[in-house]
């Protein structure tokens, strides 16, 4: 990849198409050159070039990966995208990816529900569903969507993985194929939504990815992958800026990633002590912050949730009572039927008979 700095050697490759601009140098850093897309992707954070760099640095040092490489732990590959508009209406509900998607929606009307919060999705917007989210995606008729199916690690066992179908909740399963989340690979976490600033160039950047992938040959899909890199780097920077501007993360923001968390993995053992481990706290401190916070116990909203999901597979799926407690976390049939019948006021056979 063009601008690719080698941790082998620390020799960074020059570009063949442009000369690249040689950032400062930091106490903590090493040279890196990057070619120009650089300053096109400083200018759509809105940032001077050397504040765009120290972020470059915050990166490098906080994380310990290599941002642009063409091995190696950070590695952006295009599995699949395409711009063609949608003919008829369509929907894929109910899906847990094993990758990331990033979709920008031109023009038309796009829902889309993320671990069971509904949004709807303006022209002009993008968003990005992260691995093991559960998502229902649908666009009405005339909608034309920009979509990428990308990972952002090497994955030895490309093709291999189980296809994610339209149900396929069952997460342990495909788990171990799962790119790693985003504060595993920048040190920071990502929005659903792209950023107001960053939505032009969101909205010209990934037709342009899709133009270049289409392409078919090495060089335009180098040039593509090359191309979404920048966008996914400017996403990074923004939201590592504006958690500088904060001066650290607030109790809500930490929850509801903890949230999200929740909902990615309640097919397994999570509990009270899990849900705190995800938001950095001793379950005695995480249950008296949250409680004050959101005004319910984690318990309860471990519950609530569960119970959500368990509706929503009884109401839409083939799948028995048992294997439904079970992929929302009780393996005792009876123990769900219980806990389901206290929520909603009758039973989870009752409840799928009227739903």
């Amino acid at each position: 990849m063009r601008g690719a700095f080698q941790p082998s050697t620390g020799a960074p490759m020059a570009s063949p198409i442009a000369p690249p601009i040689r950032a400062p140098a930091t106490r903590n850093s090493k040279f890196i050159c990057v070619p120009p897309l650089a300053a096109m992707v400083a200018n759509g954070c809105g940032l001077p070039i050397d504040e765009f760099f120290r972020v470059i640095d915050f990166l490098f040092c906080h994380t310990r990966r290599v941002m642009i490489a063409t091995h190696g732990p950070y590695s952006v590959h295009i599995i699949q995208c395409d711009d063609a508009p949608r003919w008829y209406a369509w929907q894929k509900p109910q899906r847990r990816l094993t990758w990331y998607l990033l979709v920008c929606n031109l023009f038309g009307r796009e829902q889309i529900a993320v671990n069971g919060q509904a949004h709807n999705v303006a022209p002009g917007a993008s968003y990005l569903v992260k691995p093991g989210e559960l998502v229902d995606l649908a666009s009405a008729r005339g909608n034309r969507p920009v979509w990428i199916h990308f990972e952002v690690q090497h994955d030895a066992y490309r093709g291999k993985h189980p296809r994610a179908v339209i149900y396929a909740t069952d997460w342990e399963r495909r788990k171990k194929f799962a790119q790693p989340q985003p504060t595993e690979v920048w040190g920071v976490d990502l929005p659903l939504f792209v950023p107001k600033s960053l939505e032009r160039l969101f909205v010209q950047g990934m037709q342009r990815v899709v133009s270049l992938w289409k392409r078919q040959d090495a060089l335009s899909i180098m040039q593509a992958q090359h191309a979404l890199n920048g966008l996914l780097l400017a996403l990074v920077a923004e939201c590592v800026t504006a958690q500088r501007s904060r001066g650290g993360d607030d109790w809500q923001a930490r929850f509801a990633r903890a949230e999200a968390l929740a909902g990615e993995s309640l097919g397994g053992d999570f509990g009270v002590s899990e849900f705190a481990a995800a938001a950095g706290l001793s379950r005695t401190r995480f249950s008296v912050l949250y409680r004050a916070v959101t005004g319910r116990t984690p318990g309860a909203f471990l519950r609530g949730l569960r119970v959500e999901q368990a509706k929503t597979l009884l109401a839409n799926s083939q799948l028995s009572v048992r294997e439904v407690g079970a992929m929302v976390g009780y393996a005792d049939p009876t123990i769900f039927a219980r806990v389901f019948r206290r929520a909603v006021g009758m039973t989870p056979t009752d409840y799928r008979g009227i739903a």
